[in-house]
């Protein structure tokens, strides 16, 4: 297995297709959003590949000072899940960033009064903690939703590193308004 950075041709047929179907409209960025952060040089669009096969994808948003990038989607294949394609994709990417960019991922805190819900969301916690994520030791609410920041590698001030990231991409003005820091892990 091997990585390979997608072309912008690419990123669109896996936004229209791949993407569409794993994560709600809520939670998926448009399409217009990615190819401006890919245009800018600080989105970096990864396969995992076997036998020319795109098997796992991670989505990853670099701040432009390089402080932190932000694991912005993790997706597999539907038909490939549980076979740990995912926790593959982490570990072949890792060597890219770190240790010099940390990379950061915002999973949604169990909270949900739905059972099924809340169980989803602490295996994804597990699933973090399991390929090496450690508490960033802080905690956001963007838009509506609460997210735990978890951290795969350290720097100097995750949590300024992780507000900058936001506020220099599209819609800050929209940003700031939609996120506020939480501190600790409730």
């Amino acid at each position: 297995m091997h990585l390979r950075q997608l072309t912008r041709a690419e990123l669109k047929q896996l936004h229209r297709t791949v993407l569409r179907h794993a994560f709600p409209p809520t939670e998926l960025k448009p399409f217009l959003a990615m190819d401006a952060l890919l245009k800018q040089g600080v989105y970096d669009v990864l396969a995992l590949s076997e036998c020319d096969e795109d098997l796992s994808w991670a989505l990853i948003w670099r701040s432009p000072d390089r402080s932190c990038a932000l694991l912005d989607y993790l997706v597999t294949r539907e038909d490939r899940r549980g076979e740990g394609l995912g926790a593959c994709l982490l570990r072949e990417l890792a060597p890219s960033y770190l240790p010099d960019i940390p990379i950061l991922v915002e999973a949604e805190a169990p909270g949900s009064g739905d059972p099924a819900e809340r169980r989803l969301q602490e295996r994804r916690l597990a699933f973090y903690h399991r390929v090496g994520f450690a508490d960033a030791g802080f905690n956001v609410i963007l838009y509506t939703v609460h997210y735990r920041i978890l951290a795969l590698g350290s720097g100097p001030d995750l949590r300024t590193a992780y507000r900058n990231l936001y506020l220099g991409g599209p819609g800050r003005s929209f940003v700031e308004h939609h996120l506020r820091f939480l501190e600790g892990n409730p």
